[in-house]
């Protein structure tokens, strides 16, 4: 959301994604982790620029991520 690259789905559109335009900067958490109903919720701060933004995890039974949004605020 709010993201210049994607959408992508699945393994191989995620590892195209970043091996095409690899991020030049890393992240940190601003917050611990929560629960708003069936999504993990994570605040982020990049750490070179300060932006924040928020990655929204939905887990599957068996411990794999099922869908990952990520915004910027």
């Amino acid at each position: 959301v709010g993201v210049p690259v994607g959408p992508f789905a699945g393994r191989d559109e995620i590892e195209g994604g970043y091996l095409a335009d690899p991020p030049d900067d890393t992240i940190s958490r601003t917050a611990e982790p929560r629960w708003e109903g069936d999504e993990q919720v994570v605040p982020f701060q990049w750490d070179g620029t300060g932006q924040t933004g928020t990655m929204r995890f939905v887990w599957s039974s068996d411990g794999l991520v099922r869908s990952l949004t990520v915004s910027f605020d």
